[in-house]
């Protein structure tokens, strides 16, 4: 587990990797009420809207949030054409309730392709809140004439949680190592989720590892072409 990035550390993370993003009004300071967990970021997690809005729509509403549900919910917005809107530095409302378990096997990074399945939906016995430990993504798309993740989205989505994961991994400190395995998709935290819908989170990860394993560089290449060069490092 890591401290949360600090603004400064987001974008200086971002302009490293080569993440294209827009900066949404009041991001520094946008939280929900309840803050970042005591005892720290334990990962990332990966969602989709599930609707066929507009950028903006989408943008608009994760931003201020939704009837019942007050935003930010989520970090990171992913744009259909390849862009991170960073929406909050604080913690938001994304994960919800989930299981124990899942949390545990992530903090250790304790799992071969996928974590335990979990049993624990939001409000099940013995659940505990992810919103604190978890930075979340919401890629826009999921429904109506918007159905899948476009590649272009799926490689920034891909490059930005590198660099996040990255930018934890340097303030733990040179005991700990962070991994892709610190993150995991909604589906795999909430029992009953479906999202991210289409995305495979074995690949997901996989993909995330060669961006860390190959370095900014080479994970730029990779996003502004679709094709990798190995690291000879």
């Amino acid at each position: 587990m890591a401290r949360p990035l600090k603004p400064s550390e987001i974008l200086a993370a971002f302009d490293r990797w080569g993440v294209p993003h827009s900066e949404v009004d009041g991001w520094q300071t946008r939280s929900n009420r309840t803050g970042w967990s005591p005892r720290g970021v334990s990962g990332c997690m990966h969602h989709h809207t599930g609707d066929d809005h507009s950028d903006s729509a989408s943008r608009k509403l994760i931003t201020r949030g939704r009837p019942g549900l007050r935003g930010p919910l989520a970090n990171f917005g992913v744009t259909d054409d390849g862009r991170i809107d960073i929406v909050s530095a604080g913690a938001a409302n994304h994960a919800g309730g989930g299981d124990p378990v899942v949390l545990r096997a992530v903090r250790k990074e304790s799992y071969d392709d996928f974590p335990p399945r979990s049993t624990k939906g939001h409000t099940s016995p013995g659940a505990v809140g992810g919103n604190g430990k978890f930075y979340g993504w919401e890629t826009y798309y999921g429904a109506g004439s918007d159905p899948t993740i476009n590649p272009l989205q799926y490689r920034v989505l891909i490059l930005s949680t590198a660099a996040v994961i990255s930018a934890l991994d340097a303030i733990d400190g040179p005991n700990v190592r962070w991994t892709s395995k610190s993150c995991i998709g909604h589906k795999e935290w909430q029992k009953g989720k479906p999202d991210p819908a289409g995305v495979d989170m074995s690949e997901d990860r996989d993909d995330i590892q060669w961006c860390l394993k190959n370095g900014p560089t080479r994970a730029r290449q990779w996003f502004k072409t679709g094709e990798r060069t190995e690291s000879t490092d």
